[in-house]
């Protein structure tokens, strides 16, 4: 069997405490608008905490104490791949926020001028100097609820007692611990596997190997390499040549679950956003959907990269 790298024929055709005072509210990152409320803006969740330029790398939304009609939305500027199953230590400037735990696509706002409004954000910092403030303004919209947890704009800011100004705005995927499973659960379907059938087609029998890669994808947001199990993802299959996309579930990146209904075990995975992969930093959408049964499994799957890929969509069966 060939293997494509894609990148290569695509170039070769074409590649809670007290609030604290407000004092400064004049110097805000984003601007205000109309009565001190600016607009969200299309970027990724960013801005300035505690003076420090701040991204947010995690998103999760994790329980609230005992409180189970609360959760906590939580927002880190370190890439941490076991946040809902271990301890979070930041050692950098962090956000969070507590919403409904039936939270649904609409918008949450909290005004420190009008008391009862909703929970503001609160920024905090345990490294150096402990810091902790509340914002005087927080508005967060659900924009969409997924399978795996929801995708939502923030804007929020608030001034320490020197005026110094804290102030995020953006959007971010979050990973709902609820409902995603941690990234090992794919360690079971690593191996080598044998290709019976393509898009409904029974195929000649050939060699697929799952196997995990951790020098092939780079998060820059995060300066790390992102480990990797890495599919043969078949986009053609013929008697002397198949073509591959070799892109599979990211720690870290993305978000699985895990369901199981009647002897058949369902995997899925999800992932919009930026990589750097085969020496090129794109922007990919892969949605996979995998479902094994005994030694047999299936895997349907979607993906895009544009510039590179045109979406595209097929499903194989494999057996162990």
């Amino acid at each position: 069997m060939k293997k494509f790298n894609l990148f290569a024929v695509v170039m070769a055709i074409t590649l809670m405490t007290a609030c604290s005072p407000i004092s400064k509210l004049d110097d805000p990152i984003f601007g205000l608008g109309q009565k001190g409320w600016p607009d969200y803006v299309e970027q990724p969740l960013a801005g300035r905490v505690f003076g420090q330029n701040w991204k947010a790398l995690t998103a999760v939304v994790k329980p609230f104490g005992s409180d189970k009609s609360q959760v906590s939305l939580e927002f880190y500027s370190e890439v941490n791949p076991k946040a809902c199953t271990g301890s979070l230590m930041p050692s950098k400037p962090f956000a969070s926020v507590v919403i409904p735990a039936a939270y649904t696509q609409t918008e949450y706002i909290s005004d420190m001028e009008d008391p009862g409004t909703g929970n503001p954000l609160v920024f905090k910092m345990f490294s150096g100097e402990a810091k902790k403030l509340l914002a005087s303004k927080t508005k967060i919209r659900v924009n969409s609820i997924t399978a795996t947890g929801l995708v939502v704009s923030v804007y929020a800011q608030g001034a320490d007692a020197d005026g110094a100004v804290s102030e995020i705005n953006g959007s971010v995927a979050v990973t709902d611990c609820a409902k995603a499973v941690d990234f090992s659960v794919w360690e079971e379907l690593a191996g080598w596997y044998t290709l019976q059938n393509f898009d409904g087609q029974a195929v000649q029998a050939r060699t697929s190997i799952l196997k995990y890669e951790n020098n092939s994808f780079y998060n820059r947001a995060a300066q790390a390499w992102v480990k990797t199990l890495v599919f043969p993802l078949y986009a053609s299959v013929s008697t002397n040549t198949d073509m591959t996309y070799n892109f599979g579930p990211m720690e870290g990146l993305g978000a699985t679950t895990v369901s199981v209904s009647g002897g058949t075990k369902t995997y899925t995975y999800s992932y919009h956003g930026p990589i750097y992969a085969n020496g090129v930093d794109v922007t990919m959408a892969l949605d996979m959907t995998v479902m094994k049964s005994g030694s047999t499994m299936s895997v349907t799957y979607t993906l895009e990269v544009p510039s590179y890929i045109k979406k595209v969509s097929h499903t194989f069966t494999v057996t162990k």
